[in-house]
């Protein structure tokens, strides 16, 4: 499926999941289950009665990502995310597609919000386990980057092209603000959009548990101490790209 090369390309370039379908609204703490790569809330750490220690990065910064596409601007031709715009009126862009999963990715304003201390988690993963609260399908996100601004195209088809406009004065035109009125304008065939949302979280880490013996990972793991008495081995781990995908 398209979207899988999106995701992957995602998590090769920064090392993080790619929200699916892009433009979900996540937070540290949240649970949930991860099917097809898609993430699916479904409780968080804090209604299952457990505060994490949560910290944010100081400076914001944007990200931008693309492959198997081509950006071109009306105002100055500039192939990247953003450029000048003329005097006053209307700019626009034009994207094209060359290929099934070529995609487009900018975010402005992005910052990252994550756990503090990895065994903080791991301890309330384990004790919700212990208490009969925590389903083993579940996934917990324990860092995420939110965003002011989103912009993401994903083409289905062999080739696709997409118009956006915007209303610039002056300055930059940048087809993930929230303030320029971005939007499309046109398109040619199977294109999967979000343009300029706000609000959102482009990309997540996140971690589940697991018993037996797995790669080490972001978490170090951890031993649990089973109701029967007997020690077994157990970890909490972040969850792969494979795992995401539902892949071997």
């Amino acid at each position: 499926m398209p979207y899988r090369t999106y995701i992957r390309a995602i998590y090769e370039k920064f090392g993080f999941l790619a929200t699916w379908l892009p433009g979900q609204k996540l937070s540290v703490g949240d649970i949930g289950i991860l099917k097809r790569g898609t993430f699916s809330r479904e409780h968080s750490m804090k209604a299952l009665g457990f505060d994490l220690d949560v910290d944010s990065s100081d400076a914001p910064i944007d990200l931008e990502h693309s492959s198997g596409s081509k950006i071109e601007f009306s105002a100055d031709g500039n192939a990247s995310a953003s450029a000048t715009g003329g005097a006053s009126g209307l700019a626009a862009a034009r994207i094209h597609f060359s290929e099934t999963g070529g995609f487009v990715v900018r975010a402005v304003g992005c910052v990252e919000h994550y756990v503090v201390k990895g065994s903080e988690l791991r301890r309330a993963i384990l004790q919700a386990r212990l208490s009969g609260l925590w389903r083993d399908d579940w996934v917990v996100i324990d860092r995420v980057y939110t965003s002011e601004g989103l912009t993401v195209m994903v083409c289905n088809s062999t080739t696709g092209a997409l118009s956006l406009t915007a209303k610039v004065q002056s300055g930059p035109f940048d087809i993930a603000s929230t303030a320029l009125g971005v939007q499309a304008s046109a398109w040619e065939g199977d294109i999967t959009r979000i343009v300029a949302a706000k609000a959102v979280a482009p990309m997540y880490s996140s971690a589940r548990y697991r018993s037996g013996v797995f790669r080490d990972d972001r978490l170090e793991p951890a031993r649990l101490q089973l109701r029967s008495g007997e020690e077994s081995a157990a970890q909490i781990v972040s969850v792969s790209l494979q795992d995401a995908l539902d892949e071997d």
